[in-house]
């Protein structure tokens, strides 16, 4: 993502800060919210993992085609 894109974000997120700090599980609520327009490519595979005895999810995209 180019630092233009991240800054824009970063922004957004920053304008949308509520006055009161929300909770672990209301913060993730939201970034699902946020997200849920955003759909994964068909071509990317989600792999669900245990990092620490937490339970996560990896995405993988495909391996890009080399070209000589």
């Amino acid at each position: 993502m180019a630092s233009e894109q991240l800054a824009m974000i970063v922004d957004m997120l920053k304008a949308l800060r509520p006055a009161q700090e929300p909770s672990v599980e209301e913060m993730r609520a939201g970034l699902e919210a946020m997200v849920a327009g955003y759909p994964l490519p068909e071509d990317v595979k989600c792999e669900k993992v245990v990092i620490g005895g937490v339970p996560a999810e990896w995405s993988v995209p495909p391996l890009p085609i080399r070209r000589a």
